[in-house]
């Protein structure tokens, strides 16, 4: 199992009386950090309850009554893991009455984020809660684990932990594949129209073909055939699920032409290649390097 470097700073969240949230895309390795978790306060001696709300049974256990549901996390454990909180209705409100009781429990919690679960967390929990993003693993992280790891790998598959643990071409595709369907099918059908599902892959393929580059949203507008405001809510879920991010020109004056434009990355090498069927190591190699860098700050 591959140590994260972010491990050490969450394992000393333990002590503190904040709510601890981890946010992310999928597959990125969440959960397996709670698990990394759990078994450290376990071997401290601390008394922790887990719930995974991807499994149904689970889930349903927690459709009930906003208080019935305070109850049963106040009560489970010193240390309350509770993976993919966003399943929960209200789950803020929740969060917030049990910090608000000053009982001694420390909930961490995972999600792979949505737009209204970043509008309540900034509501509902402000000074409540401590955030931590959790990016595609570092190529030393993997290197650290799997000494036969290549860089040139890196640049082909990015960094998703469950592309580790073969070392077949085919294999990783597949992942990515699956991986790619599931954002697509689970994530942003629920936030956008189903009519405009194909204009949303249509702006993904065009952020992963334009990798490093400079783009603006008037010109991805008139490709995409969207307006500029559906273009810029299509960014804004691109970057609160944690697939792209937007980097900007720095300029004193506002009104510089260079501030309408921007570069775009995704965040995993992998992911972008997949959009694109395309795993050559010399396609826009130079543009292709920038990324595990850019990575490495975002995750400091």
């Amino acid at each position: 199992m591959i140590k994260r470097n972010i491990l050490s700073k969450l394992q000393q969240e333990l002590n503190q009386p904040e709510i601890l949230i981890l946010l992310g895309t999928r597959q990125v390795g969440k959960t397996t950090l709670l698990r990394m978790l759990e078994d450290y306060a376990k071997q401290k001696g601390l008394r922790v309850a887990f719930f995974d709300l991807e499994q149904p049974q689970v889930l349903a256990d927690f459709n009930r009554p906003d208080k019935e549901i305070v109850q049963i996390i106040s009560g489970a454990g010193e240390i309350v893991f509770i993976d993919e909180f966003q399943y929960v209705r209200n789950i803020s409100k929740i969060l917030k009455a049990i910090f608000d009781s000053r009982k001694k429990i420390k909930i961490i919690c995972s999600g792979s984020s949505s737009l209204e679960i970043h509008k309540h967390l900034k509501e509902s929990l402000a000074g409540r809660r401590f955030l931590y993003r959790i990016y595609p693993l570092e190529y030393a992280e993997i290197k650290n684990s799997y000494p036969d790891f290549t860089f040139e790998d890196y640049l082909h598959f990015g960094g998703m932990p469950g592309l580790t643990h073969t070392d077949s071409k085919e294999r990783k595709q597949q992942i990515l594949n699956e991986l790619v369907g599931s954002y697509i099918l689970k994530d942003v059908k629920s936030l956008i129209k189903e009519e405009n599902i194909r204009a949303f892959n249509h702006l993904l393929y065009l952020l992963a073909q334009n990798q490093g580059s400079t783009i603006s949203v008037h010109s991805l507008s008139a490709e995409v055939g969207l307006s500029s405001k559906a273009i810029n809510r299509y960014f804004d879920i691109l970057e609160q699920t944690y697939v792209n991010y937007r980097i900007y020109s720095y300029s004193k004056n506002l009104g510089n032409e260079l501030k309408k434009s921007c570069k775009s990355y995704l965040y995993d090498l992998g992911v972008r290649n997949m959009l694109l069927k395309d795993f050559s190591t010399m396609t826009l190699f130079f543009l292709k390097i920038e990324n595990p860098f850019l990575l490495k700050l975002k995750a400091r």
